[in-house]
């Protein structure tokens, strides 16, 4: 297998706590590498390696209630660490059109991925979408009435 290059990728090693501006920016923007052993992010001022992964679940993460995370829990040094992933790009839109789904089945070979039970996630992006399109059609009639 070759390496898997994703670029503009979101990282925490914490889910976000609070429902505030500077803790949902609070995440590091880099490159994650996915090899045939290990998982290498790229920020600036952040270099991580990735080797003995104990388990990966995807969904929605601390108070974030829009963006799906990838949850890695593994060990380093013999300590247990958590990170977390999502795909940041087109403005952090990119995770709503499956790009953070892409990473997380990318991870298939390094460890046992479980079938995911947690769908609030789905929910949350067909109730995004409806209100998109309802905001869509209430400015159309708002315009409408305005030329007419």
């Amino acid at each position: 297998m070759t390496s898997k290059v994703f670029r503009g990728i979101w990282y925490r090693s914490k889910p976000s706590k609070e429902l505030t501006f500077e803790d949902a920016f609070d995440r590091k923007r880099g490159k994650l590498i996915i090899n045939e052993k290990e998982i290498i992010f790229e920020s600036d001022g952040l270099n991580l390696q990735i080797l003995n992964i104990h388990k990966v679940s995807f969904g929605l993460q601390g108070t974030d209630p829009v963006n799906s995370w990838i949850k890695l829990i593994y060990d380093e040094n013999g300590i247990k660490r958590q990170a977390y992933f999502a795909d940041g790009k087109l403005f952090g839109h990119s995770g709503f059109f499956e790009g953070t789904w892409r990473i997380y089945k990318s991870l298939s070979h390094l460890v046992h991925l479980p079938e995911i039970i947690d769908r609030r996630h789905i929910k949350n992006k067909v109730n995004l979408a409806l209100l998109f399109f309802l905001l869509l059609f209430l400015l159309y009639w708002r315009l409408q009435d305005r030329f007419l």
